[in-house]
């Protein structure tokens, strides 16, 4: 009951965020929202690391050429993944951002054969198709009979942001350490340099607006960085691992509720069918 109780938490906090994303960029760019986020993030990292001793000493039993990865992951989360998943955000429906984005273990499969050397099974290669046809419902908008990709870009950064996730959760599974040691490290890295793009590249006018901070908070809290550490709690104490993964499905479901309510978005009969079929390719290919 515990492990399943945090998990739930962890599903609702990761199911308001996509509707957080949406509202904090009426009055951020996307690089001021990531700047604000990771630092939150790499607040809450720092702080669990320093009160937890075996963090610590999980830290300092972490080998130099370890390390250097972890701090170099930093690129591609938090830096690269966030500024490429908010851009989508910025210009495309949340609806169609947010199942598009959840497509990574889709592609984390695809990867998983030239840099881990897997064998693709009947089961995945059907698991692939049913998760790609929910991937061109979801971005059809609404027709999918119509061979033209509304918003092409949009679809592409959310597309590529599944591509940047799957690479660097696959880079980063192959460092043996506590996830929360991976996390901080990762953050240590991403945050200054989030830092420096933002002013060497954003030259938007606007500024940090007192909506858009709290949103840029309520983001490194509920999305980067409380809400992990409860999922990995949630695991920790389980002893039916997958019972209480596959509460994640939850989430992308319960988040249209939010866009919807809360956006004020009419959600596209494509975009709940090809949720349906991203969903079920990803539970198709699960061993």
């Amino acid at each position: 009951m515990k492990s399943e109780l945090l998990a739930l938490t962890a599903v609702l906090f990761w199911s308001t965020v996509a509707t957080a994303f949406k509202l904090s960029l009426r009055y951020l760019t996307p690089l001021k929202l990531l700047f604000i986020a990771s630092l939150v993030s790499l607040t809450i990292y720092t702080f669990w690391v320093l009160v937890d001793k075996s963090l610590r000493a999980s830290l300092s039993r972490l080998s130099r050429q370890n390390l250097i990865k972890l701090l170099l992951l930093g690129f591609l989360n938090p830096a690269l993944y966030y500024v490429v998943l908010f851009k989508a955000y910025d210009i495309l429906p949340a609806q169609i951002a947010q199942p598009l984005n959840y497509s990574w273990p889709i592609v984390l499969s695809v990867l998983a054969i030239p840099i881990s050397r897997e064998h693709l099974e009947q089961r995945d290669l059907l698991g692939l198709l049913i998760g790609f046809i929910g991937v061109w419902f979801v971005s059809s908008q609404g027709n999918p009979l119509n061979t033209r990709v509304f918003n092409p870009l949009g679809v592409f950064l959310a597309l590529s942001s599944s591509l940047i996730w799957a690479t660097y959760w696959l880079i980063n599974s192959s460092v043996d350490a506590p996830d929360i040691v991976k996390l901080w490290l990762n953050f240590l890295a991403g945050v200054p340099l989030s830092g420096i793009i933002l002013l060497l590249v954003d030259r938007s006018p606007t500024g940090f607006i007192y909506p858009g901070i709290l949103g840029g908070v309520y983001v490194g809290i509920f999305e980067m960085g409380l809400t992990f550490i409860v999922w990995l709690k949630a695991i920790s104490v389980t002893t039916t691992k997958a019972k209480v993964a596959n509460l994640i499905y939850l989430s992308p479901v319960l988040s249209l509720f939010f866009i919807w309510r809360i956006l004020g978005e009419s959600i596209y009969w494509t975009t709940i069918a090809g949720l349906v079929l991203i969903i079920t390719g990803i539970i198709v290919q699960r061993r």
